[in-house]
């Protein structure tokens, strides 16, 4: 939380420095959260096959220019991508099925009606900072930008919960870091609108990387040795935002 107050601060003191310059461009952007690899696989066989599906994003940005063509950059950015609920229930369920075989071989896993999964969405908070480079084609601007930040991530938090005659068994998947790094790669053809508007057409590639905690266990049981087991694995989110964006430089 201090690393995002601290980028926050930064964010605001650009943007109050630009404004006292005139040398400041602020933007807001909507558009679409497009997974790619791993983060977007159709099939979710393994842990990181995240089943993401394709989103929505909204992101402010405040541009200054310490050159007619270089500016410092700051970005606040949320997103959110669903995932293939059928896709995952069937991987979860194979995995407990896995586990609770390898403890009770007579174990069959019950049908639809005798077990509750709850399945959530991504979604990611990003602040960021960086610099941006602007060529000027008469009145179309193409600018690229590099920046580095904090990414809040939420995942999808997957809940099973079955119940025996004597017992019940629950697992549970949920982010165990947050903040994380987040890069983003971007660019932008910029037209200019009379006074000092513009509307921007946008492609940005980022990259962050989280770990997801794993917890299962078994309570109150008597027929099975009680568990509880925590195990972690990586998640790389590689998404793509495409979208349109309307600027005003003063």
């Amino acid at each position: 939380m201090r690393h995002l107050l601290l980028l926050a601060f930064c964010f605001i003191s650009i943007s109050s420095f630009s404004q006292e310059n005139s040398k400041n461009m602020l933007g807001m952007s909507i558009g679409m959260s497009v997974p790619i690899n791993s983060f977007a696989k159709a099939s979710c066989y393994d842990y990181n096959s995240t089943c993401a599906k394709n989103g929505m994003m909204l992101s402010f940005d405040d541009v200054y220019f310490i050159t007619k063509n270089i500016g410092i950059t700051a970005v606040a950015q949320f997103s959110q991508n669903g995932t293939d609920a059928d896709s995952l229930e069937n991987y979860i369920t194979q995995r407990v099925t896995n586990l609770l075989t390898n403890i009770d071989n007579d174990f069959l896993f019950p049908d639809e009606e005798n077990y509750s999964m709850n399945i959530g969405t991504w979604t990611h908070a990003n602040l960021m900072l960086g610099m941006l480079i602007s060529i000027p084609v008469k009145f179309i601007y193409f600018d690229f930008r590099a920046l580095a930040g904090l990414s809040v991530i939420s995942s999808p938090d997957k809940e099973l919960r079955l119940d025996f005659l004597d017992g019940n068994f629950s697992s549970f998947e949920k982010v165990k870091n947050t903040p994380s790094i987040i890069y983003l790669l971007g660019t932008s053809v910029r037209y200019k609108l009379p006074s000092g508007y513009f509307v921007r057409f946008m492609v940005d590639w980022t990259y962050s990387k989280t770990i997801i905690e794993i917890n299962d266990q078994i309570t109150h049981s008597t027929e099975v040795q009680e568990i509880n087991i925590r195990s972690d694995y990586d998640v790389s989110a590689n998404i793509v935002y495409a979208g349109v964006s309307f600027a005003y430089n003063f």
